[in-house]
């Protein structure tokens, strides 16, 4: 039986390859996000039946009883009402800090590796895993790959003591820190670490963002402004992207979803004018901006070369799969999940991107969503 992702692939070649979003296309398309992808409960489901190496009938219940073997109290998880709506109602945690330690706390409790917990993260909680930038969740990190508990993880936690004035530590890219932990053995020698390297665990997404300035940089020479001169703005590069005009006097006002029929994995913290050029984001906000620009490029150049570089015989199959190696490639760079078409807003730039016009489909659902009457 083909996974869940592979089955996710395969529904895209099903869908319009030439969708007119002022038709009936776009109730199809948004008719298969809505209903086709798994909830967090049942992605959650997954990775519970994965580890335990067969199906559990009673999730919420597995919970507890691994809660209670592993001496954690469940509600640093979740809530009786919460666990209720996320197997019952399907669901999602929001994205924020305390959603983040829950998922961590649940990773213990389940006794997740780390490749376990970044699937956790990556295919139920749509975000990534372990910001070793964090010293709480490099010292998840550090205990996970470990096998050590959470108690223990709770306790280092408490022995930091982190004095961010006069930085002295050069900055390192995060993959750096996730090595040098890799190497470390003995509780001292990581909480020295911390201590030692207190400059570069305030920092965050240092590669990711220098990642996105390359991408806009590449996208530029594509964006032509209403004189027909080249325009390097962020009002401009986002305005191309999506076919929507951006107002106000600075030009970043927020859009508004207007119509409401894409999935909350889309809407939420979908990119904005400010997201070009804010350096200080989370990661959802920063991966989904990333992808965006790579896509206007990746379109935007098959169409400059007229797909020279491909097989024109299999020329949509072929733009598809050299769209998901680059990208996977650029995600793995800035240390963020690769490409995932259980992820809503994954699967639609992919589905463009096997269009015959991807930009065309894309700002086609944009028209919808954001030009829609109230």
């Amino acid at each position: 039986m083909k996974s869940y992702t592979s089955q996710q692939e395969d529904k895209i070649w099903g869908l319009p390859i030439y969708p007119d979003m002022y038709e009936t296309d776009y109730e199809t398309i948004s008719s298969f996000i809505n209903t086709t992808f798994r909830s967090f409960g049942e992605s959650l489901a997954a990775v519970i039946n994965k580890k335990a190496g067969k199906v559990i009938d009673e999730p919420k219940k597995y919970i507890e009883e691994t809660c209670k073997a592993a001496n954690i109290d469940i509600s640093e998880i979740a809530s009786r009402n919460t666990f209720k709506n996320w197997f019952s109602a399907g669901m999602r945690p929001k994205k924020s800090e305390s959603s983040r330690k829950s998922m961590f706390v649940l990773a213990f409790a389940l006794g997740l590796s780390v490749e376990e917990t970044e699937e956790l993260f990556s295919k139920a909680y749509l975000d990534r895993a372990f910001n070793h930038r964090d010293y709480k969740e490099l010292i998840y990190y550090y205990c996970i790959n470990r096998g050590m508990p959470y108690s223990h993880a709770k306790r280092l936690i408490e022995m930091v003591n982190i004095d961010d004035s006069n930085p002295t530590d050069a900055t390192v890219y995060t993959i750096m820190i996730k090595s040098d932990v890799d190497t470390i053995s003995e509780d001292g020698e990581l909480l020295k670490y911390i201590e030692n390297h207190r400059h570069n665990l305030s920092l965050n997404n240092k590669r990711a963002l220098e990642l996105l300035e390359t991408y806009k940089e590449k996208s530029y020479p594509f964006v032509e402004s209403k004189d027909g001169m080249h325009d390097k703005s962020a009002k401009s590069l986002f305005e191309a992207i999506t076919g929507q005009e951006v107002k106000g006097k600075k030009g970043t006002t927020t859009l508004k979803f207007k119509d409401r029929s894409l999935p909350d994995e889309i809407r939420i913290n979908f990119p904005q004018v400010h997201n070009l050029t804010d350096k200080e984001q989370s990661y959802e906000e920063l991966r989904k901006t990333l992808i965006l620009v790579f896509s206007y490029w990746f379109w935007s150049n098959l169409a400059a070369n007229n797909y020279e570089y491909i097989d024109k015989d299999n020329k949509l199959a072929d733009a598809f799969d050299g769209y998901k190696d680059e990208l996977n490639m650029v995600l793995l760079e800035a240390n963020m999940p690769l490409l995932y078409l259980g992820n809503p807003y994954d699967w639609m730039f992919a589905y463009c991107t096997y269009t015959e016009d991807p930009l065309y489909t894309f700002q086609g659902i944009m028209d919808v969503v954001f030009g829609s009457e109230e």
